[in-house]
């Protein structure tokens, strides 16, 4: 018969799984207890906090809406309904961890493992703060733990994993010996995973109490180290620098209602233009006056004010209004104001550069004084990396006309504001020079490509606006897609870019759906499609995006879940497919080739299939880890 071995503070117990269907729960005070009862003092888990199920010689395991959630294998499986619970692995709910254990217990488990009540106390350094915008793209969170052992035993096989209250989780850590007496660090710092939904509704600094636990030993007293969790607009301006290309949400909507605004301003500003696109037939320097085109249109049909003074947290963030809330609060500083310019420029693919400078030190509060300053390639970007600090390279760019520069504070009104077009890129430039040439005590403290950073991984921040946003893996094919077409020489965006860009993601739905017909047949697809493209000697900048990629992006966006106003994978995948494109034409002749059905309606199946089978989920549908 299969027992769950239950492992709290220190103390062990089993429970047999003697029905098809068990409650998980801590007693209550009067009534019926679960069935199976974890311990009264475990205050973190529910009274009806989750149930097994077993059929077929098979066990799972459901949350059950619980408040504090059910971690298998360090994932929270809160909203996923039934998971599979394979023998072995460890479920953590509260604070107990509970193992399957398919033997008897003597088998399942070697004594030297199990929780010892030898004293240890531990020692926990970690970084003070983090916010939504730091571990949205991956940035990590390290933690180091060190056990001193104050017996007169060594102890083995330590198990070690970090909880910050709702936020984060890490997996277990396992410290092989600490000899009597003496101490020791795990190997490799601990990495905090995080419940991204419940930092990004962080709107205020929280304090949350970092807490260390075992498994296997029993601790001494509490931790006591607390780590500010910061308000999902907080953005760290030293040595995370490229998070600041998060907040360039291109597609929000309010960047596509300025752009909306924009083609009419447009039709006034250059003769003979109805659209973004004729600009580029039309004239040579396209990005200039796109740039124009969006400034004039935030300067005279929005009227927005430059706020001066930014919010910040503590000496290294600072509050950053994504472009929706200037537009709704009519308000912003220098950063949020070449955000929201950049976000536009974005939009019509073009590759905006952000620029934060020195400009001496504030005489009344002794605090360092920023500006940021916008730049705008006017031919594909030079920059490789995201970050780039060196002001000669930088200033070079802008001698050569490769770099476009704008005070983006000019659109707005107030002190610093309410410039023409010329007059903001007067000041633009001169500001950059100062500091790239360290005049006047001013000094350029880096550039941050948008197009680098966003093929280095740092895309638009959900920040569940109640509109329709892209998904991670949705943004990073768009910048796959673009990217292919700029190494082809394409004079278009397509859906064979579309199609490339979505190839290009990591274990993506179109390679699984290929390799189901045949090993290998994704990468053959791939080397077909690329070959297909054919480049121009000059192609234009920016990209116009042709018939096929504009219906499969609208049709994509119908596809969206009510509620959840996000645009996945999964979404645009099966979009591409449906809408007839010279992808199928490619898909037809490889599989005329190689004797295989590509059809649409057989690869749409394979699709159906794939997402039917595996979970796909969301930060907005539940609360996950990453």
């Amino acid at each position: 018969m299969a027992k769950i071995h239950c492992q709290y503070e220190g103390k062990q117990s089993f429970f047999p799984i003697t029905k098809d269907r068990m409650l998980i729960g801590r007693p209550p005070g009067k009534g019926q207890s679960p069935d199976l009862a974890l311990p009264e003092n475990d205050y973190h888990a529910g009274r009806a906090h989750a149930f097994i199920t077993q059929e077929h010689g098979c066990y799972w395991i459901e949350d059950n809406q619980s408040k504090s959630g059910t971690w298998i294998n360090g994932n929270n499986i809160q909203g996923k309904g039934r998971v599979e619970w394979p023998p072995n692995t460890p479920v953590k709910i509260g604070k107990s961890l509970l193992t399957l254990m398919a033997d008897s217990p003597s088998q399942a488990q070697d004594a030297s493992s199990l929780p010892r009540e030898v004293p240890l106390r531990v020692a926990v350094s970690c970084p003070p703060e983090v916010a939504y915008s730091w571990v949205y793209n991956g940035d990590l969170f390290p933690i180091e733990v060190t056990v001193y052992n104050d017996g007169t035993q060594d102890l083995r096989d330590i198990q070690l994993e970090v909880t910050l209250g709702r936020f984060g989780q890490s997996k277990l850590g396992i410290i092989a010996r600490v000899e009597a007496g003496k101490d020791s660090t795990l190997a490799s710092p601990l990495l905090l995973q995080f419940d991204l939904q419940q930092l990004c509704e962080v709107t205020d600094i929280q304090q949350e109490q970092l807490e260390v636990e075992s498994p296997t030993h029993k601790l001494q007293g509490e931790i006591p180290l607390t780590v500010q969790i910061l308000p999902a607009d907080a953005w760290h301006r030293e040595g995370n620098e490229a998070t600041l290309a998060g907040f360039v949400a291109c597609h929000d909507q309010a960047v596509e209602a300025v752009i909306g605004r924009a083609r009419t301003v447009l039709r006034c500003l250059v003769r003979g233009a109805q659209s973004f696109e004729d600009i580029r037939r039309i004239h040579q320097n396209a990005a200039l006056l796109i740039l124009k085109t969006l400034y004039c249109t935030l300067q005279e049909r929005y009227d927005i004010a430059y706020g001066l003074e930014p919010r910040c947290y503590g000496l290294h963030w600072q509050r950053v209004r994504f472009p929706q809330e200037v537009i709704d609060t009519l308000e912003g500083t220098c950063v949020d104001l070449t955000i929201l310019l950049a976000a536009c420029l974005e939009n019509r693919h073009l590759n905006p550069v952000l620029f934060l400078i020195f400009m001496g030190i504030d005489p009344g509060s002794g605090q360092m004084i920023h500006h940021a300053l916008i730049g705008c390639w006017t031919r594909p970007s030079r920059m490789k990396s995201p970050v780039e600090r060196n002001a000669f390279e930088v200033w070079s760019w802008v001698e050569a006309g490769e770099l476009l520069v704008l005070d983006a504070v000019g659109y707005a009104r107030g002190r610093g504001g309410d410039h023409l077009f010329g007059e903001a890129q007067l000041k633009g430039r001169k500001s950059l020079e100062n500091a790239c040439h360290e005049k006047q005590g001013h000094a350029l403290l880096f550039a941050i490509d948008i197009q680098a950073a966003r093929l280095a991984g740092y895309h638009p921040l959900q920040h569940g606006n109640g509109a329709v946003e892209y998904d991670q893996r949705v943004s990073q094919a768009l910048t796959f897609a673009k990217d292919e077409a700029e190494r082809a020489r394409s004079d278009t965006l397509t859906a064979r870019h579309l199609f490339l860009g979505l190839l290009r993601l990591d274990a993506s739905l179109l390679q699984q759906i290929f390799e189901c017909f045949e090993e290998g047949l994704s990468q053959h697809v791939t080397s077909a499609a690329q070959r297909s493209l054919h480049g121009v000697p000059t192609p234009p900048l920016p990209l116009p995006e042709d018939g096929h990629w504009q219906s499969i992006l609208e049709l994509a966006k119908t596809k969206v879940v009510p509620g959840i106003h996000l645009l996945t994978e999964h979404h645009l995948t099966e979009a591409l497919l449906e809408v007839p494109s010279q992808v199928h034409n490619i898909l037809m002749l490889i599989g005329q080739q190689r004797h295989l059905d590509l059809a649409q309606d057989t690869c749409l199946a394979y699709l159906q299939r794939l997402v039917r089978d595996n979970d796909l989920p969301s930060i907005w549908r539940h609360s996950h880890f990453l």
